[in-house]
């Protein structure tokens, strides 16, 4: 898959930072409830203020949100011209989903990407710009 330029460098960097941390001191055995642990750098960057001029409003989902249905539904307003994708990064900076969208909606089915239960972060991009960011939790019924 082809990324945006913003999508790749959120990653590397995200992974550079984590690696540093992992080398000064041990990790822990992971469990269950370290997926649904907050990512520092993500949870910094959503509450920078994004620099798009866009006016972009997501109207779901609404960041911070808990889901526990397989369908997660992205709704957006104010579509910039051009092509925009949709990222789904893991809390432990394993990407996830990485998609061209069109239109106003598109809905992620939660079984045909086989996602886990755990907190999960977004980004809506243009080719330009990183347009704006949240997060979810994926609860399983």
């Amino acid at each position: 898959m082809l990324k945006s330029l913003f999508f790749s460098f959120y990653l590397l960097t995200f992974s550079c930072l984590d690696l540093t941390a992992q080398t000064q001191k041990p990790r822990p055995k992971k469990k269950v409830f370290n997926s649904f642990s907050e990512n520092k750098q993500w949870e910094q960057r959503l509450n920078e203020k994004l620099r798009s001029g866009q006016e972009v409003r997501m109207v779901t989902p609404i960041s911070g949100i808990n889901y526990d249905s397989d369908k997660i539904e992205f709704v957006w307003q104010n579509s910039p011209s051009g092509k925009l994708f949709l990222g789904l990064l893991s809390n432990e900076n394993q990407e996830v989903l990485y998609k061209e969208v069109t239109g106003n909606k598109f809905i992620i089915d939660a079984k045909q990407i086989n996602l886990k239960p755990g907190l999960y972060y977004w980004v809506f991009e243009s080719e330009q710009d990183v347009l704006t960011l949240g997060k979810f939790f994926f609860k399983k019924k």
